[in-house]
């Protein structure tokens, strides 16, 4: 018990630096934020639900780059800290940029330049993403580590919270040009706090993880079928339920919700991936991981399905249901690499498992709105897609299996904030 609460004695600084660096990264501004932000882009541009959601392919694309090969691989080597404080302002100033939107140039695609810009925005603010920041938690937390990430990814859920809210008084007043423009602020808010309280690795001494760092290589995790079987089982569950969080904004406002009533509702998904985060990091350091994810995943299969025939009345419920869900995948992503292949090469590899999350994220808000054109202007259809891709997600989970042991490599070690005396 004394070890445990030294953990979070130790590690309380950098816990709050990571989940105020998520929630005002590029895991949660642009996604809790476009939702929002949609029908007063569609009104004034003209542009489809499917042809705005087509952004998070972009991002992701970028992201899918940026994320495994350069932020995952200098976050191993230099360290967070730097990744993390130059990608900050870079992801700012491309938020700021979007305010300048016009349609694209005849013969192009009109939201082109949207595309564009959520393209650059996941190369520049690539380093605000989970990847750098769940390395360094889990640099500092072992025993405590899924509750620990829990926190960290609490800070998402934050954001989901009160960014609808803020949003749905925003673009009314200000348009969506207005919205952007706060999604900046919002952004450059992470920069002190990240500065003042996070640090790469323990001192020397407090923690295993503080010496040599076992694990797994890259080259030796994509040999093993845990890797395809995690990234496709959250992939999977990416494409059912990310979708839901942008679309649950406007298909509250066509029940008939004004945006003010939408937000609030949509502010619960908000709850649930902070009482998700939570609850789901303290339940994987008790009991086997794979087992709470089917479970809680099962149950996310009948939330949507209740939304679907329900109606209207049962929207909170669902949605809470859904931020339930969503909290559980990136943290539970987060801890599964950490404990099927260890922390030797943790960016990486967390950057490609988190790639394949994100492209299930990005692809699922243009599912979201292809099923809805499908079903006759309703999200029924779509509802019950959702539900059946939680079904495959789990089967997928079931096959993991035990965690393993990693040997000791003596000639890796955790990137320190301190430099070596000499005597």
């Amino acid at each position: 018990m004394a070890k445990e609460q030294g953990e979070f004695a130790r590690g309380c600084g950098v816990i709050l630096a990571a989940a105020a660096g998520c929630g005002l990264g590029l895991s949660a501004l642009p996604f809790y934020g476009l939702g929002p932000l949609m029908t007063p882009l569609g009104e004034e541009f003209g542009w489809s639900r499917t042809e705005i959601s087509i952004a998070f392919t972009f991002m992701t694309l970028g992201l899918l780059i940026a994320g495994p090969v350069i932020v995952g691989r200098l976050s191993d080597r230099i360290g967070v800290r730097a990744v993390a404080l130059t990608s900050i302002p870079l992801f700012a100033l491309s938020l700021l940029a979007l305010q300048f939107l016009r349609p694209a140039p005849e013969g192009v695609p009109g939201p082109a330049l949207l595309w564009l810009g959520y393209l650059a925005m996941a190369f520049f603010g690539a380093g605000t993403s989970p990847i750098t920041y769940t390395r360094a938690v889990n640099a500092w937390f072992d025993r405590n580590r899924g509750l620990a990430l829990g926190l960290t990814l609490a800070g998402t859920g934050a954001m989901g919270i009160v960014l609808p809210m803020i949003l749905g008084r925003v673009a009314p007043e200000f348009g969506w040009r207005g919205g952007f423009v706060t999604l900046a602020i919002l952004a450059a808010l992470a920069w002190p706090i990240v500065a003042l309280l996070l640090k790469n690795a323990p001192p020397a001494g407090l923690q295993s993880q503080s010496g040599p760092a076992p694990g797994a290589s890259l080259g030796e995790a994509v040999k093993n079928y845990r890797f395809w079987a995690l990234g496709l089982a959250f992939l999977i569950l990416a494409l059912g339920i990310a979708g839901l969080v942008v679309h649950l904004f406007p298909m509250l406002t066509d029940a008939g919700l004004t945006p003010q009533e939408a937000g609030g509702v949509a502010a619960l998904i908000g709850v649930g991936v902070i009482v998700g985060r939570i609850v789901i990091g303290f339940l994987v350091d008790r009991f086997f991981g794979p087992l709470v994810a089917i479970v809680v995943f099962l149950i996310t299969a009948v939330g949507c399905v209740m939304l679907a025939d329900g109606g209207i009345a049962i929207a909170p419920y669902a949605a809470f249901l859904i931020g339930f869900a969503l909290g559980a995948e990136v943290d539970l992503i987060a801890y599964f690499t950490s404990r099927y292949f260890g922390i030797k090469r943790y960016g990486e590899i967390y950057g490609w498992q988190y790639g394949f999350y994100g492209v299930g994220a990005a692809f699922a808000p243009v599912l979201m709105g292809a099923l809805f054109a499908a079903g006759g202007g309703t999200y029924t259809l779509a509802l019950h897609v959702s539900a059946g891709l939680c079904v495959i997600a789990c089967l997928l989970l079931s096959l993991l299996g035990r965690y393993p042991r990693f040997e000791l490599d003596p000639g890796a070690r955790e990137p320190s904030d301190k430099r070596p005396t000499t005597s």
